[in-house]
């Protein structure tokens, strides 16, 4: 009885890992995909089409094909004799990375050059920017003197973001990327500290409220709560 036992928990475990396997191996990669190429000379845009067939995955890069593979959450894609006008010659250009939650990170080969990379699925990007900036915000940053209230007034157009700080014709700018804002307004006085420095401002929008805010001003920073208060 006690063997039986344990045969059935060795059967129970193999079956877990068996369907924790098969769950990483059915996620899908088909569908638009942005990808990013960092080089040294800057980051490569690179949207992507990808089909995918069990663990086989085929796609394409505007005119250049793509073949590779999905498998345990790992996926693999070549594009063999990739023109790259910025090297002046053909090549394979290998991109491999892990993928979680419609996100990818991973690494990229050229000839003897590589790097890093970065890829989003097109519709969980479409997800993560469907909030946006736009309207008046009402922010409070929590300082170590006080609660100190701010009104930011902001517009996106794509990723880039501008405005004006309410009542001051103080000019905002900064980017939203992935639902998360990054503003700045340049030579920001404090009068509790006395001199003008950048005031950075960043968070992560969730409807009309920001989470997980901060900012920085100089060698000062701490956290921040903001609501958007009219588009």
């Amino acid at each position: 009885m006690k063997i039986w036992k344990q045969f059935a928990q060795v059967v129970a475990v193999a079956v877990l890992m068996m369907t924790m396997a098969w769950a990483a191996s059915a996620a899908e990669v088909g569908g638009a995909w942005n990808m990013v190429l960092m080089t040294e000379i800057g980051d490569r845009p690179m949207p992507i089409t990808l089909s995918q067939q069990g663990e086989d995955v085929s796609g394409s890069l505007g005119e250049f094909k793509l073949t590779g593979s999905f498998r345990e959450g790992k996926l693999s894609l070549k594009i063999v004799d990739f023109y790259a006008p910025e090297a002046g010659f053909k090549a394979d250009l290998v991109m491999q990375g892990a993928v979680e939650a419609g996100k990818l990170t991973g690494s990229w080969s050229f000839g003897e050059y590589s790097g890093s990379l970065r890829g989003e699925k097109a519709d969980a990007a479409a997800s993560a920017t469907s909030a946006n900036p736009n309207g008046t915000w009402d922010l409070v940053l929590l300082t170590e003197v006080g609660d100190k209230p701010a009104r930011l007034m902001l517009k996106a157009d794509g990723e880039t973001v501008t405005g004006q700080v309410a009542e001051a014709n103080m000019p905002v700018a900064g980017t939203f990327r992935e639902g998360t804002l990054a503003v700045k307004i340049a030579d920001f006085y404090s009068p509790d500290a006395g001199f003008k420095a950048d005031l950075s401002i960043q968070g992560k929008i969730e409807g009309d409220s920001i989470v997980g805010g901060r900012w920085t001003f100089a060698e000062y920073s701490g956290g921040l709560r903001g609501s958007r208060s009219g588009q």
